[in-house]
């Protein structure tokens, strides 16, 4: 699997991107960048290197990456706002990379194929996380995407056979197909989201939904158990905490209780449960 998966991030790269003599525009303290505004810009993304027809990962000979904030090249000042596609594919010996609080996004197989990966903290800045960002890495072992997260892509922690445990945001709107799929030792996830979307019924396997424990926030149970994607998960508790001060409940103090956006009779029905516990 891991030779297909090298042989597919060798060939996407070679389809979308041109035959230069580098894929960055610059590099500073051994770790390349791409600006994502042009010449007059201020954002980079954090980008791979390769030569020709021979795509060399830069990163494949180091075990910690530690990427800053911001930059400085050329007489001026660069914010590093995203992770980019295939950034750190195949990079088999990365254990620990820092990621700053500057990044919104981790682009598609940023990380996809590091089985030595064992720590990654994903920031409270990120928004959305990719499809296959984190495809078999095999040694992560608990993931907690940020509240600021409403999309999690395709495939995004396929075949993440270390984890056991996963803590999803408040702000979730969107989990793709697979998403936690082959994830085979998966014992525990977190659902922080008080009022959850349906999702597939793939995105975790039929596996997890026989033995993995679903853990949601008070007076959301219900709400899981008819969702289609959730529901089947056989074991449900109201055990979850969500420490966060941005939890969306709606806005109570305009009356729209349940948060849908609007103010209607659903809002009362939604105050009512609230009174009840429920």
């Amino acid at each position: 699997m891991k030779l297909r998966l090298l042989k597919f991030c060798l060939l996407m790269m070679a389809t979308f991107l041109p035959t230069t003599a580098s894929a960055f525009e610059f590099m500073v303290n051994g770790i390349a960048y791409n600006s994502l505004d042009g010449n007059t810009g201020s954002n980079v993304e954090v980008t791979y290197t390769y030569s020709g027809d021979n795509y060399a990962i830069n990163y494949s000979g180091r075990t910690t990456v530690n990427i800053p904030s911001s930059i400085e090249f050329g007489g001026r000042t660069y914010s590093v706002t995203s992770i980019g596609n295939y950034a750190f594919c195949n990079c088999s010996g990365l254990s620990t990379v820092t990621i700053p609080n500057s990044v919104i996004k981790i682009g598609r197989y940023a990380f996809s194929n590091c089985s030595g990966l064992t720590s990654v903290t994903i920031p409270d800045s990120v928004t959305s996380i990719d499809e296959s960002a984190f495809y078999d890495c095999s040694g992560l072992t608990s993931v907690t995407i940020p509240n600021l997260v409403t999309s999690i892509g395709h495939q995004a922690f396929y075949f993440c056979k270390g984890l056991t445990s996963v803590t999803i945001g408040n702000s979730v709107t969107s989990i793709g197909n697979k998403a936690f799929s082959g994830c085979n030792n998966l014992m525990d996830v977190y659902a922080l989201m008080p009022r959850p979307h349906s999702i597939g019924t793939d995105v975790f396997g039929t596996q997890a939904h026989g033995f993995t424990d679903l853990h949601v926030i008070k007076g959301s149970k219900e709400r899981y158990e008819i969702m289609d994607g959730w529901k089947e998960f056989a074991f449900i508790t109201e055990d979850a905490e969500d420490e966060s001060p941005s939890t969306n409940n709606g806005d109570a103090n305009n009356g729209d209780v349940d948060g849908n956006g609007t103010v209607d009779g659903n809002d009362l029905n939604a105050l009512i449960n609230i009174i009840l516990g429920k």
